[in-house]
């Protein structure tokens, strides 16, 4: 077959339609040889659609369990591939099964790509999101364009309140959870995020508030973290806040036990776990400042009232 040579205009169309069309389909559209076809992705730096570099053998859920890693979960076909990351693959998976619009196990399998540690998880899996076409992944976050951070911040700025602490709170309402949401683009983001990237860099990990305030977005409150150094450093801040509430209120935690209130009153007009609660009424039971009387309600001990100003 007499080998067709491409004008610019026409290797342009052809890079256009390389992640939605098969390498057959554009060899034989074009009239172009398999060599001229590799040549101009080659030239034009096109990526890959070939997934075979990093699939292995099936692995069993029972394989995974504990495993901390990146996976991958693969069609019959091997043209395309969900990748992600987690610290226990197992669960990961379960969750998949559960809500994935295309995952079933009857036409697709899982795979694990690699091991490591929990701190390196979304650098990896961003490695292995950059390997190939757009094409090849189910992923949706990785067919997103990345949105402009700076633009983004420049909305925020535009409704910025700046606290007496030095929090800055954008104007909407936090959402569930806590956080504050901003729109652009018929997309939301979190607001603390996009500070973070327009003034420190881009990054996947967690975002961790020094201030403990959800709804900061100041860039010298916000730190990069681990998923678990993040839920450790947020559960030791929330144990300081309810024992500095509990202590403050010792008299109103007393006085609500001796009426007879609920452990849950006490935690929702103080704004703490009822297990904070339970806890400090424990505490108060071993050092004699509360006890139970015959009929099973709490009293305080004479000396306790005695010494309560």
């Amino acid at each position: 077959m007499r080998q067709n040579r491409l004008s610019m205009l026409q290797e342009n169309q052809l890079v256009s339609e390389y992640s939605s069309c098969s390498n057959d389909e554009l060899v034989k559209k074009y009239k172009i040889s398999k060599t001229q076809f590799r040549n101009i992705c080659k030239r034009k730096k096109l990526k890959t659609k070939n997934i075979s570099s990093i699939l292995s053998k099936k692995k069993e859920l029972n394989e995974l369990d504990g495993i901390c890693g990146i996976y991958g979960i693969v069609n019959f076909s091997c043209t395309k591939i969900y990748i992600g990351s987690s610290v226990n693959i197992k669960k990961r998976i379960q969750a998949h099964t559960r809500d994935s619009m295309f995952f079933t196990q009857d036409d697709h399998y899982v795979i694990l790509i690699e091991e490591c540690g929990e701190g390196s998880l979304l650098d990896r899996e961003s490695h292995y999101l950059s390997l190939f076409d757009k094409s090849c992944y189910y992923n949706q976050t990785f067919q997103n364009a990345i949105p402009d951070y700076n633009a983004i911040f420049s909305k925020i700025k535009e409704g910025l309140k700046i606290k007496n602490c030095g929090c800055w709170e954008y104007k909407n309402i936090p959402k569930a959870g806590g956080y504050i949401w901003v729109s652009y683009n018929g997309k939301i983001y979190q607001s603390h995020r996009i500070s973070f990237f327009a003034n420190k860099y881009y990054t996947n990990s967690h975002i961790n508030h020094l201030c403990r305030n959800k709804k900061c977005c100041n860039p010298d409150h916000l730190e990069e973290t681990t998923a678990s150094k993040n839920t450790e450093y947020y559960h030791l801040q929330r144990n300081i806040l309810e024992r500095s509430r509990l202590f403050e209120h010792i008299d109103f935690i007393q006085k609500s036990l001796v009426d007879r209130k609920t452990m849950s009153y006490i935690a929702n007009t103080l704004g703490i776990s009822v297990s904070a609660v339970s806890r400090y009424v424990q505490l108060m039971l071993r050092e004699g400042v509360l006890f139970k009387n015959e009929t099973g309600y709490y009293v305080v001990t004479p000396l306790a009232s005695a010494s309560s100003p």
